[in-house]
């Protein structure tokens, strides 16, 4: 299954992180505007992503959300389920991704079978730097959030993980500390 090391906390300046993540070296590689389904299941957690991006993706950094970007072109849908504790800190997320076809009504499947939690909108910059993905997220009625996602495999464990997440944290002038604990999902729900 794969995994990764994890990290999310309040981002007061998008427009800084975003500077600091090209100071960094950080290629932009995608700025997407994201609809989230999560459903109600026993354990763990379970949400379809549908996602748009604009035909052109910014030169430079980065656009608040809704300043002019036109995202007109729909990738195909993505049902993830991953499982990740709920507290302070960097945290080890084991998940699984499965694209689905465009079309798919997979929302009435589970709203059907299990019934919808609650739905989260964003608007996503995603930048990666060495093998970590940096995403810097517009919530809609929650504000904006630096997530940090280091991808764990046979090249970096768990460890090593960790001690990137540190050093971007560094970078990013943010304490390990000032994460918060759960999802977007707790967060939209109010707890």
């Amino acid at each position: 299954m794969p995994r990764n090391v994890e990290w999310k906390g309040k981002l007061p300046d998008p427009s800084e992180a975003a500077a600091r993540a090209v100071a960094l070296g950080a290629e932009l590689q995608s700025v997407e505007r994201q609809s989230d389904t999560y459903f109600r299941v026993p354990q763990g957690r379970l949400k379809l992503r549908r996602r748009w991006v604009p035909d052109h993706v910014p030169a430079a950094a980065i656009l608040p959300a809704g300043a002019g970007e036109s995202f007109d072109r729909e990738l195909p849908p993505e049902l993830i389920a991953y499982r990740r504790p709920d507290h302070p800190g960097a945290r080890v997320s084991d998940y699984v991704r499965v694209c689905l076809e465009e079309g798919s009504d997979m929302v009435a499947l589970f709203e059907a079978a299990v019934g919808v939690d609650v739905e989260v909108e964003k608007t996503r910059h995603v930048f990666v730097h060495d093998r970590v993905r940096i995403h810097l997220d517009d919530v809609k009625e929650c504000g904006t959030f630096l997530e940090l996602e280091a991808i764990v495999d046979e090249r970096c464990d768990d460890e090593r993980a960790s001690a990137k997440i540190r050093r971007l944290l560094e970078h990013f002038g943010l304490a390990l500390e000032s994460s918060i604990p759960g999802s977007y999902r707790e967060l939209v729900r109010g707890g």
